[in-house]
């Protein structure tokens, strides 16, 4: 099973391609007034979530489909399931960072600017959480790609 038909299943399942923008917008968690030294519980499931992907990625695919779905659940699902659950705020620069370049940087074969090239709309989309992210790395100190 490959990670283009895990998150096309996973989606499908469940019914991400149903959910219109207005209302997964209208369903966001307002930015809480925290302090930078509480844990960063969206950067460590981000991680985790990334991780679980590596995990999955070297091990899946030996024709062992069973095995590769437990496998899914414990590296890439429960971390995936819980930012969807919670919802957790960004609550650093490098949370907020690595929650855009996730975004930016989608190898799941759903990347929301997948036809950027070719539409005006998902290229103006992209440059815009690109602008963001850029941002927050300048007000942390980080090196900006052009």
């Amino acid at each position: 099973m490959t990670r283009r038909n895990l998150a096309t299943r996973r989606a499908i399942l469940a019914g991400a391609a149903a959910v219109p923008l207005a209302s997964a917008a209208a369903a966001a968690t307002p930015m809480p007034s925290l302090p930078f030294t509480a844990p960063d519980r969206l950067l460590t499931l981000i991680r985790a979530y990334e991780s679980g992907w590596d995990a999955f990625d070297r091990v899946a695919g030996k024709g062992d489909e069973e095995a590769d779905t437990a496998l899914w659940e414990r590296t890439i699902d429960a971390p995936m399931m819980e930012i969807l659950d919670a919802r957790p705020p960004a609550t650093s620069p490098a949370s907020a960072l690595a929650a855009l370049d996730h975004v930016l940087n989608l190898e799941s074969g759903m990347d929301p600017f997948e036809c950027r090239d070719a539409y005006p709309l998902p290229m103006m989309q992209w440059l815009l959480v690109k602008a963001a992210r850029d941002f927050i790395a300048v007000l942390a100190g980080k090196e900006v790609a052009s």
